[in-house]
């Protein structure tokens, strides 16, 4: 009975640790497409900026 807790417990904390990494990872993912389209949009900011500087 105890080995059965035991195991219930570890399948419970193994499951739980799948859940924070693949919520971990889809926040690492939206974290890198957020500084992905930042840099985007400063570098076409960044370049109207400089044609205005050129007209």
């Amino acid at each position: 009975m105890d080995n059965e807790n035991h195991l219930c417990t570890l399948n419970e904390q193994l499951s739980f640790e799948h859940e924070y990494h693949r919520r971990r990872q889809e926040e690492f993912e939206y974290l890198e497409q957020f500084r992905f389209d930042l840099n985007k949009q400063f570098t076409k900011t960044e370049f109207h900026y400089v044609v205005q500087q050129i007209r």
